[in-house]
């Protein structure tokens, strides 16, 4: 994680969801994993499901791999149509 992810996410109010983040990073910059880390939390904690759209299916595969290895997310469902 780049101190600019880290510094985001503990931005007040941010982590606690009674602020809203905007970030503007170039391609490749690190936005997806703010946004994953904030969409897991959020369904997690309200037991809902999060929606995660993505541009590409090698990304598709590439997150969903993530979300199942290193977040123990297992019911996840793709769409790549």
């Amino acid at each position: 994680m780049f101190s600019w992810q880290a510094e985001c996410l503990a931005t007040e109010g941010v982590w606690d969801q009674s602020r809203d983040l905007v970030l503007p990073a170039p391609t490749s910059g690190g936005k997806s994993l703010v946004a994953e880390l904030l969409a897991a939390k959020t369904a997690l904690r309200r037991g809902k499901k999060t929606l995660i759209v993505l541009p590409f299916k090698a990304l598709v595969m590439e997150k969903t791999n993530y979300l199942k290895v290193y977040l123990d997310i297992t019911q996840i469902v793709q769409c790549t149509q």
